[in-house]
């Protein structure tokens, strides 16, 4: 919303994981020789190296199993793909090429890595901040209460209660059927677009403190207090760091790219091929 950081063309890469196993009864991490064979299938060896690159692929969640059950699992794995690759006697073009690209990926990937591994410094966080909260314009937000309920009767029946002077909190914590009944139906801040039409509408006609009558929308019968109108508080450099920090990031690796391709030898080649063919992906593999 603030920063707009993407472009059209941009290389992805990927988050390296570092996973050092610590089993027991084993020396200690920085006494491990990752060329230890773990495994030989047929000949072929298996390294505790190869584990670990295997374990960088992994999501996140299955680093909380345990290092014997993930140990194993992937070793397992490991032997799996070796006794299956054994099997193809003639590598077709897909198979080549898919090994080419992702070989050039993971080099790609280890290099921004290292290119960018002291960017951005304090400085330019500083700098990027107080340019981006020289362009800021905050947006209002609004701060609104409701009771969710089933049926416009119901909801009916409430507002005429909160008219009478009954409490709207503990209304909507005994009565509302949505999630924010605990807190008296309290939403808390939003800035428009965040909800649905309908209710947006209401809120955007009440004055502060407010009762709208039985609102429908998707999701049942609204009855929405308006509690309370500011504009958006400036988000200060922490708030705003992993958005500033990306975009520093991208910045330079764009830069470098430039640079890159300045410096290179970059030839494109004229063809009559027609690009939809590059859809047709079954032709890679029948040959």
């Amino acid at each position: 919303m603030l920063l707009n950081f993407f472009k059209k063309f941009q290389i992805i890469f990927l988050a390296s994981l570092i996973f050092i196993f610590t089993l027991p009864n084993v020396l200690r991490s920085e006494n491990v020789n990752l060329s230890t064979v773990v495994a030989n299938v047929n000949g072929e060896v298996i390294t505790l190296a190869h584990l670990m690159a295997e374990v960088s692929n992994l999501s996140p969640e299955y680093l909380e199993l345990s290092d014997e059950y993930l140990f194993e699992n992937v070793l397992e794995q490991l032997i799996n793909k070796l006794l299956l690759s054994e099997l193809l006697e003639n590598e077709n073009l897909g198979t080549k090429t898919l090994i080419e690209n992702n070989q050039r990926a993971i080099r790609a990937s280890q290099t921004v890595d290292s290119l960018l591994a002291d960017i951005p410094s304090h400085e330019e966080l500083k700098i990027l901040y107080e340019k981006t909260m020289a362009a800021y314009s905050p947006e209002k937000e609004y701060s609104a209460s409701h009771i969710l309920l089933s049926t416009e009767d119901e909801a009916e029946n409430l507002v005429e209660r909160i008219n009478e002077g009954e409490n709207f909190a503990k209304l909507a914590a005994e009565f509302s059927i949505g999630p924010s009944s605990p807190n008296g139906g309290s939403l808390g801040w939003f800035v428009i677009g965040q909800m649905v039409p309908e209710f947006e509408a209401a809120v955007l006609s009440l004055e502060l403190g407010m009762v709208s009558r039985p609102i429908k929308t998707e999701f049942g019968w609204h009855i929405i207090k308006l509690d309370g109108e500011r504009l958006q508080p400036q988000p200060n450099l922490e708030e705003l760091r992993p958005q500033l920090e990306l975009q520093l990031r991208q910045d330079f690796l764009n830069s470098k790219l430039d640079e890159l391709r300045d410096l290179s030898d970059i030839n494109y080649f004229e063809t009559n091929i027609d690009k939809a063919v590059i859809k047709e992906i079954k032709m890679l593999f029948s040959q």
